[in-house]
Formats: structure tokens, sequence, C-alpha cells
């Protein structure tokens, strides 16, 4: 055997190697496959006739977020990651370029003497993801809307593109559903601004089923519900305070609305609107958010339930004036327009 010929048969026994039980295979790491020890996630170095440091300042693992699964890991020892249309970062000395899957993100590390150098891609900003062949073997190809990152390996890359871009379908799928949740949430916070209280707890209740819809689709994966869910949460804080606003406007609209009925002596229905404004601000007090205050609600409600009495009142007080006013009445047609009057306002109050 030449001396050649026995580097090449080296390089064969580590490059097929398997690293612990996480299942290292031709550069390719499948956390599915069992636990963490040894594999390049944790390791700061590899074992074997070719051992070299991976990174340079810590593991990979103390990169990974609360909750955050890793998925596939990949290395190489030369290539590092490329960015097009910008530049090359290449692992120097004896150190290695890692890629690292989680249900969250994909994450570039490359091992430097000066400093390891990271790039982290979040899975809802990459648009695709593929395999390109190579001569030497294969390269993952991570698209996003700005550029393509590359990274040559040369184990077999159609698992990792496979989990990757059903990872990537989730979390598109959950953050369209998290977007059209904070668009709504914008129609309604303006709609409350102009005192719009008319279909406002429609627009909650769609916001929270847009909410509801993102986090059951992130529940599968810890990590990215895990990320997703602080978000999520941010939104429905927003909501809680809005509710509650939104409550309080509803209140203000349907008071007006009665007074106007009230003018017109639509007396039923403004009456319902009366007691549907004073339910909408014990409502809007049962949310726990600051705005309106408890004492500015407190005096609302008390002015349209003082109102509510009075109207609950006026027509008792119309029916008797209109029966005062007939008996009273000497003119025989004149008294009989206010008999009927009296009679149509008893049946009001009936």
């Amino acid at each position: 055997m030449t001396a050649r010929q026995g580097w090449i048969f080296v390089l064969s026994l580590t490059s097929v190697r398997r690293v612990g039980q996480g299942g290292y295979v031709q550069g390719v790491t499948d956390f599915s496959e069992g636990g963490l020890d040894g594999a390049p996630l944790t390791a700061t170095e590899t074992d074997g006739l070719l051992g070299r440091p991976l990174l340079a300042d810590r593991p990979l693992e103390t990169y990974l977020r609360a909750a955050e699964q890793p998925q596939f890991c990949l290395r190489n020892h030369r290539h590092g990651v490329v960015v097009r249309g910008a530049r090359t970062y290449r692992p120097n000395r004896w150190y290695a370029g890692l890629a690292l899957l989680t249900d969250c993100r994909i994450l570039f590390a490359v091992g430097r003497s000066d400093g390891d150098r990271t790039i982290s891609i979040r899975l809802s900003d990459v648009r695709d993801i593929s395999v390109e062949n190579r001569l030497l073997g294969e390269t993952l190809l991570v698209e996003t809307t700005d550029t393509t990152y590359c990274f040559p390996c040369g184990g077999n890359l159609d698992p990792v593109r496979e989990r990757a871009s059903r990872l990537t379908e989730t979390w598109w799928r959950a953050e369209a559903h998290l977007d059209r949740g904070r668009r709504m949430l914008d129609r309604l916070e303006e709609r409350i601004g102009k005192g719009d209280g008319s279909g406002t707890l429609s627009l909650i209740d769609t916001v929270e089923d847009e909410l509801d819809a993102a986090r059951e689709m992130m529940d599968p994966l810890s990590g990215g519900a895990a990320v997703l869910g602080e978000e999520i949460t941010t939104v429905r804080n927003d909501l809680t305070a809005l509710r509650r606003q939104a409550h309080a406007a509803r209140g203000d609209h349907l008071f007006e609305r009665a007074k106007r009925r009230w003018d017109d002596r639509e007396l039923e229905t403004a009456f319902d609107d009366i007691e549907a404004a004073a339910d909408a601000y014990s409502r809007a007090m049962e949310v726990d958010a600051e705005k309106p205050p408890d004492e500015e609600l407190i005096q609302r409600r008390d002015t349209v339930l003082a109102d509510r009495r009075r109207l609950a009142s006026s027509p008792l007080e119309a029916a008797e004036f209109a029966r005062e006013v007939a008996a009273t009445t000497t003119d025989p047609e004149a008294a009989i327009r206010w008999w009927r009057t009296a009679v149509t306002r008893y049946e009001t109050v009936y």
C-alpha cells in the first residue's frame, strides 16, 4: 500500500465512524437515532486517528436555546459555509464547520482560532432547502429572501433536506396564522381608537382563533413552541388590553344609540341598548388590564343605570299624562285622540 493509499484508507475509516449514539455517518449526525453523548453537539473534538477540535470557543450545544431540539448536525473540515454574493466563512487550522438543524432554526458555526463565526437562520425565514450534488459530495443549499447559504458535506443530505422542508412548512403555516392575528389586532386597535365599538368583539374572537391555530401547529415542536410562544404571548397581552377597551367602546356605542332611540320614542329598543351598555361596562371591568381604569368604567355604568331607571318609568309617566289630558279635555274629538294615545302608551308599558 502506498502512502497516498494509506491516507485514503485512514480518511475512509474516519469519514464513516459513528460518534457515540448520535448516529454520525459521513459527516451527518441524525439525533433521532439516540442520545447526544459524544456527538458533535457536545464534543469539543473528534476521536480516532485524525482527531481534531470542532469549535474554538465552546461546544455547539451551548448555542441551543431552552427547549430547542436538534434534528441533524452536518460537518465539514475545509469548506465551512459559503454565503453567496457575500463571503465564505472557512475554519482555520484544525477546526471544523458545523451546520445544526433544530426545530427552530439552522445554525452555522465555523471554528476559528480568532473566534468562532456563527450564523443563525430562523426556519420561517427559509424560502427553500435543496441539495446540490458535487463530485466529492453534496452541498446543502439554504435559500432565504436575501441570499443562499451553501454548506458542503460528504454525507447523504436527502434526509436532512426532507426534515428541514417539513419543519419550515410548519413554521410558515404557524407564522401565517400569527401574522393574520397581528393584522387583525391592528384593525381592532384602529377601530377602537376611532370610538367605533361595533364588531370589535367578533374581531377579538378571530384574533384568538388565529393565535390558537399558531400555537397548536407549534405544539409538537418543543423549541418552536417556546420561541413562537413568546411572540404569541406578547400578542395575547396586547389583545387583553384591547379587549377591555373594546368592551368599554361597545358600551359607549350602545349608550349613544339608546339615547337616539329614546328621543325617537323607540323605548323598548332603547331599553335593550341601555341594559347591554351596562353589561358591556361590567365585562370591561372583568378584564385584567389598566385602561380604561375601574373608576372611569364604574362612573359610565352608573350613568347608564341612572338613565335606565328614568327610561323604565318614562312610559308609565307618559301614559298617565295622556290619561289625565284625555280626562280633562272638553272637546270630544281631542279627548278621543288622547284616549287612544293613552291606550297606546299603556300597551307600551305592558
